[in-house]
């Protein structure tokens, strides 16, 4: 099947928010209106659900950073106060939480003063974090021992002298991998597969180059 026109599909997330969303009929609707067949503009409008909704203009994550640093309590004020708000996934931003998307722009550590502060109109919603243009260009703040990074509360007392590191250069790949699979450690996906096996089935591979395909933007730390 032929893609079609990059310019046509960027216009379907605004037409399917015009209709409210992918209600019944919409998909058909958008397509006659765009030319984009109907399964593209399904495919995009479930891919973009949040820009498909026009109703809800402030969306709190509750992504587990977030939860952790009390997202239910924001989203729970901000229904409170009169905001069109509901909870949503991951927004990127775990190192910033709580994270709320107002409309299409991320706001970083967004608590009980802001949402106040907006008085119930979610165009005044903002964050202090934001630079002279309104923008958060996101950071992940590095490691201290002050017990205020999130890692370092997921963690407990983290050690920095890089004792562990160096004890790793000293050991071979079979070793290495000996000892996460005694480990018993599993990635924090819903599937959690053992990190050894993952590795060892890398490090089995007869051919010299190897390929790791990484998500780099989950929703969880």
């Amino acid at each position: 099947m032929k893609k079609s026109d990059s310019s046509k599909i960027a216009s379907v997330p605004e037409k399917l928010a015009g209709q409210g969303g992918l209600l019944t009929g919409v998909a058909k609707q958008v397509s006659e209106d765009t030319g984009v067949p109907a399964a593209e503009v399904y495919g995009v409008g479930s891919f973009f659900h949040l820009l498909s909704r026009s109703d809800a203009k402030v969306r709190v994550c509750q992504g587990l950073s977030c939860w952790m640093a009390g997202s239910e309590a924001v989203l729970s004020q901000a229904l409170d106060l009169g905001l069109p708000a509901e909870g949503c996934s991951c927004l990127a931003a775990c190192d910033q939480p709580v994270a709320v998307l107002r409309d299409r722009l991320v706001l970083p550590r967004v608590g009980s003063r802001e949402i106040k502060q907006s008085g119930g109109d979610w165009k005044k919603l903002t964050s202090d974090f934001l630079n002279e243009e309104g923008v958060w260009f996101g950071h992940v703040d590095s490691f201290d021992d002050s017990g205020q990074n999130l890692v370092v509360h997921l963690h407990g007392n983290m050690d920095f002298s890089g004792e562990a590191y160096q004890r790793a250069l000293e050991l071979s790949s079979d070793d290495i991998i000996a000892e996460l699979e005694t480990s018993g450690l599993q990635g924090r996906g819903g599937a959690g597969f053992p990190a050894g096996r993952k590795w060892r089935s890398l490090c089995d591979q007869d051919k010299q180059t190897c390929y790791v395909v990484l998500n780099a933007d989950e929703g969880e730390p």
